[in-house]
């Protein structure tokens, strides 16, 4: 039977890799694709992809569409109603990232969710990087003892006028912080086993982008074992230099780097040590992982759980940046 799938939202460039895998895959169906904002909203996604849009509403395609999964790109402010609407309706949703803008937002998902025993993903491809899986993989190992500190980086390219302007439209992008760092909290997470117990502080202000939206973002976060996370997702890289995610792992037995350029490990005592791989994702793509979790059966890469622990992270920095808040306790949903 063909998991049928329906796409709502195409403004984000993050939708042609799921609509692409949607398309390869052969147990799934796409029986529905819809874009609330009309023809001009569409930025590139839809040509690039030739899509013909089938609805002009999600209310419409939920009412008159038998679909099991709601794959949703729609701009970053609307993405927790759609998502909303479709668990209500008994659907996995399964996003780009962020999730939503919004902790109320967050709650919903997580009780409909949980109640209706739903699944929601979310398109965090550094969980399906074999690179990312073995740094993950040696610290569960063990191989830097039990995390002493961290510092993670993920600058991006603002490109103004090549990103979609809605980036730069009060109430639809809603933070940077939420926007980028979701990638960063999930993977030290992920890597540890340490929960985050509070936002020491976040920050985030506009320095060169147009009004409205926030181009640099900085925080400090304290993980339940009293360990420190410090970490900038500015968009502030210099037009025309790459810049990479950079994660700097300190513990009490040993060290790891991985910068895009170089990945090293160092145990005390014992210098450099071999990489070799200790995760191994079942796919590079999360969206794959995803619909094949429901045709089959078998437990996702990234559970529902993990997705919704990475967004309450994500969500909250950015709350306590919006509201000046220091020492925020971070909720779990």
């Amino acid at each position: 039977m063909s998991i049928r799938v329906a796409f709502v939202g195409f403004r984000h460039g993050h939708v042609q890799a799921m609509y692409k895998a949607a398309e390869r895959l052969d147990y799934v169906d796409i029986v529905a694709c819809v874009d609330e904002g009309g023809p001009e909203a569409h930025g590139s996604s839809i040509p690039a992809l030739g899509v013909t849009l089938t609805h002009e509403s999600l209310d419409q395609v939920i009412a008159d569409v038998e679909f099991d999964v709601l794959a949703c790109a729609d701009y970053y402010g609307n993405r927790g109603g759609h998502v909303i609407k479709a668990l209500e309706a008994g659907k996995h949703v399964v996003t780009d990232k962020p999730l939503c803008t919004r902790l109320e937002e967050l709650k919903t998902i997580a009780k409909l969710a949980r109640e209706k025993s739903l699944q929601v993903g979310i398109d965090l491809t550094m969980r399906y990087s074999p690179e990312y899986a073995t740094l993950a993989g040696i610290v569960q190992s063990g191989g830097i003892g039990e995390l002493s500190s961290c510092m993670v980086t993920g600058l991006h390219g603002l490109a103004y006028g090549s990103r979609p302007m809605w980036y730069f439209e009060p109430g639809k992008h809603g933070g940077t912080i939420n926007d980028l760092m979701i990638h960063g909290f999930d993977l030290v997470r992920w890597a540890t086993g340490l929960e985050y117990a509070k936002v020491i502080f976040a920050d985030a202000w506009t320095r060169r982008a147009p009004e409205n939206m926030q181009d640099a973002a900085q925080m400090a976060l304290q993980f339940s074992n009293d360990a420190r996370y410090l970490g900038d997702c500015s968009y502030m890289a210099t037009a025309g230099f790459p810049e990479h995610w950079r994660f700097l792992l300190w513990g009490t037995e040993g060290t790891i780097i991985h910068d895009g350029h170089q990945f090293v490990w160092a145990r005390a005592d014992d210098g450099l040590q071999e990489m070799t791989p200790r995760n191994q994702p079942p796919t590079n793509d999360p969206f794959e992982d995803f619909v094949k979790s429901i045709h089959t059966g078998r437990p996702r890469w990234m559970s529902t759980e993990e997705c919704l622990a990475a967004e309450a992270v994500a969500v909250q920095a950015q709350l306590a940046a919006d509201t000046g808040q220091r020492d925020m306790p971070i909720e779990m949903v």
